[in-house]
C-alpha cells in the first residue's frame, strides 16, 4: 500500500502555519536536539501519533508510523511495517540548515528554509513532513 496522508484543500494555509511551527522547532539553535529526542522517546505508536497531532501534523487513524531523523542519522518504527499491506506515514526530520549567516543577505536563510519546507509539504505532499 502507498504511504497515506490526510488532505483537505480548504485547510492548506492553516497547515502551512502548523508545518512552519514544527520545522522551526527542528531548526531551533537551542532546542532542536531535545525536540527530536522527544519524538524518538515515545513508547508507543499511539503516543507518537497523539504528539504529532498536537503539533498540528494530521494523521489518519490506523496509519503506521516511521520516523527518520536526517540530522542524527536514526530511524524509529514500532515493529516492522508491512509496506505491501499496511498504510504508513514516513515523518522525515530534515537536518538543520547550516549556511553561514554572517552575510546580512543570508541572515534569514534558516527561516526561509522553514517556510519553503512548510509550503512544499502542505501543497505537494498533502500536509505531512
Amino acid at each position: 500500500m502507498p504511504p497515506a496522508k490526510y488532505w483537505d484543500q480548504t485547510r492548506v494555509g492553516e497547515q502551512v502555519q502548523h508545518n512552519y511551527a514544527f520545522i522551526s522547532k527542528l531548526f531551533d539553535d537551542v532546542g532542536q536536539k531535545a525536540f527530536r529526542d522527544k519524538l524518538f522517546a515515545y513508547a508507543t505508536e499511539d503516543d507518537l501519533r497523539a504528539a504529532l497531532i498536537a503539533e498540528g501534523i494530521p494523521l489518519l487513524n490506523g496509519v503506521r508510523l516511521m520516523v527518520v531523523d536526517i540530522e542524527n542519522a536514526r530511524t524509529k518504527t514500532f515493529g516492522p511495517i508491512d509496506a505491501a499491506n499496511e498504510n504508513f506515514y514516513l515523518l522525515t526530520l530534515p537536518p538543520v540548515p547550516r549556511r553561514p549567516t554572517s552575510d546580512p543577505t543570508k541572515a534569514d536563510y534558516k527561516r526561509n528554509q522553514a517556510w519553503e519546507g512548510a509550503w512544499h509539504h502542505a501543497i505537494v505532499d498533502g500536509y505531512g513532513l
